[in-house]
Order: C-alpha cells, then structure tokens, then sequence
C-alpha cells in the first residue's frame, strides 16, 4: 500500500547560505564582530521586526546577516559600518520604511557603496507598493525603487519559506 507522506517528504529544507562571493574582508577591530557579512537588513522596526527575525535566523543568523537588534553596538556608525561591510543591502520595505531617518540613511549609504539591493515586502504591504515607490520618488535616494523587483516575503508559511529565501539569495547574486 502507499506509505504516508512524512514531514520532511512534504516541506523543503531550508538552503545553506554559504559566504556570499562579494562579502568583503573583515575590518581589523569592527565595531561588531565578525566585521563583515553577507546581508544588512534594513527595516523599521516598529513595521517589520518579526520579519527581520525571521530572515536573520533563515539567512544564517550570527556572522551571516546585520541585523541591529543582534549586534552589541547599534550606533549610527556601527550601522554604517554594517552597510559597508555587506555584500547585499536587504530592505524589508514596509509603509513607515521612508518616514524613518536611519532607513533612509541606510539606503543612501548602501547606493553610494554600490551594494547589490534587494528590496522585499510584507504581504501586508503589498497593495501599498505603488505609493510608497510614488513617495520615493520625492526623496533623493540616488536610486529609484519602483525600478527594482520586491520579492514579497512570506516566512509564516513553512512550505513557502525556503522558497522565498530562494529567491532572495537568486536575487542577491548567489550562484
């Protein structure tokens, strides 16, 4: 007869994220340890700290991704810092993200270094997508969002999760 389908058949594993090809050297006396990663998760906290959490532990959590709540130091120049020694700058954009100062400072610095931007959403966000582009584009933000794919994040489903980071890392440049 046919055997029942186990969890493990059914749900795919989350993927390894290995060093990512652009990941700078380590600065000598960083900030915060280990002085270079492979994503910063810029956000507003109020709007999308579950999601920040979630992606700092799928994304390989401590020494993989910057993410403030997880660093020792979360000064303004440890959060430059941050910008600088990541390989790909992530936004979780949410409809407070551009009403936030160091947000956009993030984002300013991550387009001055030339980082590799990838812009993500909450579902929640989704339909607010063409206004907050619209409001961007008042901004001097040296780039125009409405120009870069959101990849919408949906981390509460366990069949989907691995997928969306899957597309996040395609998206950052991973091979």
């Amino acid at each position: 007869g046919a055997q029942a389908a186990s969890a493990g058949d059914l749900y795919q594993e989350l993927p390894t994220v290995g060093a990512h090809p652009r990941r700078p050297r380590p600065k000598t006396n960083p900030i915060n340890p280990p002085g270079a990663w492979n994503f910063f998760l810029s956000h507003h906290q109020a709007g999308a700290k579950w999601e920040a959490a979630k992606l700092f532990n799928s994304l390989g959590g401590d020494g993989s991704a910057w993410l403030d709540v997880e660093m020792r130091s979360q000064s303004a120049d440890a959060m430059m810092e941050g910008v600088d020694q990541s390989a790909v700058f992530l936004i979780i954009m949410t409809p407070q993200y551009l009403d936030r100062e160091f947000c956009i400072m993030e984002l300013k610095r991550a387009v001055r270094a030339g980082k590799t931007i990838v812009l993500t959403h909450t579902p929640e966000t989704k339909t607010q997508l063409s206004a907050i582009f619209q409001k961007a584009g008042t901004l001097d933000l040296g780039v125009d969002l409405s120009k870069i794919n959101s990849e919408e994040l949906i981390l509460r489903d366990r069949a989907f999760l691995p997928i969306t980071i899957r597309k996040i890392l395609a998206v950052a440049g991973y091979p």
